[in-house]
């Protein structure tokens, strides 16, 4: 009930590589990633965004930043290979999954070459039957041979337009038909639209849960970014932890560990799930689904938790501490917890946080008169690119009627 909200690779036909009878597939198409994305450690090399804080409100209103909603869906990248002429999706657990998706040159004679785009395979229809899945594309390292890393963010997507989503969509229908999803550019709007873009993340058909600002002039980085801000309610800032059970007697007898990762290994520093919340309750009936799992917690600070006196053994005595640790959700995408010092920038950002009624009073008052659209101009064709997505949405709606 309380897992992720991610797509089933079996329901779009991927095909996860095997790390034995593939191998070597698999370390090209690693060293292929860490090349482009210039990342010198052996993990998944995609940007990550911080939380948004106080601090970060002149930077948003003072320098070239865009504006998009963030969506709840899971993150890929998604990478070329002309050698095996395969196209693979890409987990940040640095899982490789052989998909179908023509993804050809611009001329048409053949697959495009190496590229690497980064996004989230977001499925639509939520609240509905009827079910989409796409792969959203909100930036890009390298398109059609060409590494496009050091472009500044529009010259990346200009790219991505001009060499992935355009020859896509001069496909006929029946090309794409077996395709596993559609593929789109994300919007990208002002950062003083910022009004407009909660309401439209509200009227997507895909859940949302925030807000992401992309800076515009800095190159694509790999890892960590501290320009690239992820703004959410105050409520939904959310940590992701390992769970370490300490059973008593009884299987309702227990307390719950959060363990965060340092220098990569798991470990307990004090920190203990909180007996409150929404979701508690369901935890307390499937322990066996969570301990050892990744939990995704949200910190609440007009909440307590229980400090029990024995870490190693299950006991009733202990101390009730102000603030705590609630459960949302098993993280089924994630196969480690988050570090300690994100747990911490966590912490501190709900204590920093920013509402949404003060973050758009700040950005109507202080932004930059110039606007992103007129420092960095597009090719007339842009404003035409919206009515070749009307056109993909009208042959899959046409195709799923015939199903």
């Amino acid at each position: 009930m309380f897992a992720s909200s991610c797509v089933s690779k079996k329901d779009i036909g991927a095909r996860q590589l095997n790390e034995k009878s593939e191998g070597k597939l698999v370390e090209r198409l690693k060293h292929s990633m860490w090349d482009l994305c210039k990342w010198g450690r052996e993990t998944f090399p995609g940007s990550q965004p911080i939380s948004f804080g106080r601090r970060n409100l002149r930077d948003v209103t003072q320098r070239p930043y865009v504006i998009g909603e963030k969506s709840d869906g899971e993150r890929h990248m998604l990478i070329t290979d002309n050698q095996s002429q395969g196209v693979y999706l890409v987990d940040r657990r640095f899982n490789f999954y052989r998909i179908q998706l023509h993804l050809p040159n611009k001329d048409h004679t053949g697959m495009i070459n190496t590229t690497l785009l980064d996004g989230e395979v977001v499925e639509d229809g939520h609240d509905t039957e009827e079910k989409t899945v796409r792969f959203l594309v909100y930036d890009a390292v390298a398109v059609d041979g060409q590494c496009v890393r050091d472009f500044n963010l529009m010259r990346r997507l200009q790219a991505f337009l001009e060499g992935v989503l355009m020859p896509r969509r001069q496909l006929s229908p029946e090309k794409r038909a077996n395709d596993a999803f559609q593929v789109y550019l994300k919007d990208f709007f002002e950062v003083t639209d910022c009004d407009t873009v909660m309401n439209f993340g509200k009227r997507l058909p895909h859940e949302c849960d925030g807000l992401i600002f992309t800076p515009v002039m800095p190159p694509y980085i790999a890892g960590t970014c501290r320009q690239l801000l992820k703004w959410k309610p105050a409520h939904m800032n959310t940590a992701d932890f390992a769970v370490e059970l300490v059973m008593g007697d009884s299987m309702q007898e227990f307390h719950v560990k959060l363990l965060a990762a340092s220098e990569g290994v798991q470990v307990f520093q004090g920190i203990w799930l909180s007996r409150s919340g929404p979701h508690w309750q369901w935890l307390t009936e499937n322990t066996r689904q969570v301990n050892g799992a990744i939990i995704e917690c949200n910190w609440d600070p007009n909440t307590y938790t229980f400090v029990p006196s024995d870490a190693m053994h299950y006991v009733e005595t202990g101390d009730w501490v102000p603030g705590g640790w609630q459960f949302q959700r098993i993280r089924t995408d994630r196969t480690s917890p988050n570090d300690e010092r994100v747990v911490g920038r966590v912490k501190k950002s709900i204590a920093d946080s920013v509402t949404f009624e003060e973050l758009s009073d700040y950005i109507h008052k202080n932004a930059r008169t110039q606007k992103v659209c007129e420092m960095c101009k597009m090719p007339s064709w842009w404003s035409k690119s919206s009515d070749s997505c009307d056109r993909e949405d009208d042959d899959d709606a046409k195709r799923q009627k015939q199903k």
